[in-house]
């Protein structure tokens, strides 16, 4: 196996973990960027075959994941605690909210969110790539900024070309977010 990998052109990191009693052997190996992976890929395919349980990016299986999620802050397990947040219960907010508006803050979660949008226009990237591509570093500056502030951050892929059409969306956004900021979005 060591030999099989090391033929592989490329710089690979390579850790071993070997089950007690299973008789496998797991490899972690991190390359140097796709095109060593892919030909680590295509060797294992070939060399091993029907004995290769699972070859998987890291990277990729994080990603894949979501890196982040929304979570309830209320409880609802019982029928009291979810009355509380039943279509009367929105009525009685909204009400308050009626009878003082600037008072959306003490009454909902807007506070704590903040909207992270870009329309992928500056990725590290040659070329132009679709809005869905700048996810992977949404999700990754959202977990940042959620482990640096407590907030929650929504990371939102925008299609939107031009400045007008980005201040637009910011703006049809903003009553939902105590923040809207762009990343990865040239002016």
């Amino acid at each position: 196996m060591a030999a099989t990998v090391a033929s592989v052109p490329g710089a690979l990191l390579v850790e071993t973990d070997s089950g007690p009693g299973s008789g496998l052997c797991r490899l972690t190996i991190d390359t140097d960027g796709p095109a060593t992976q892919l030909r680590l890929r295509r060797l294992l395919h070939e060399r091993l075959d029907g004995d290769l349980v699972h070859l998987g990016d890291p990277v990729l299986e994080a990603a894949a994941t979501g890196k982040i999620a929304q979570r309830l802050c209320v409880p609802v397990g019982t029928d009291r605690a979810r009355a509380l947040i039943d279509t009367e219960a929105d009525h009685r907010v909204i009400e308050q909210l009626l009878l003082a508006p600037d008072s959306t803050d003490s009454y909902t979660g807007r506070r704590r969110r903040i909207a992270l949008i870009s329309n992928a226009s500056d990725m590290a990237h040659p070329g132009p790539l679709q809005v869905s591509a700048a996810l992977p570093a949404l999700e990754s500056a959202a977990v940042h900024l959620r482990r640096a502030t407590g907030l929650d951050i929504h990371p939102l892929p925008i299609a939107a070309d031009t400045s007008e059409q980005l201040a637009a969306t910011a703006a049809a956004l903003a009553p939902g977010f105590a923040a809207v900021c762009l990343a990865h979005t040239r002016p």
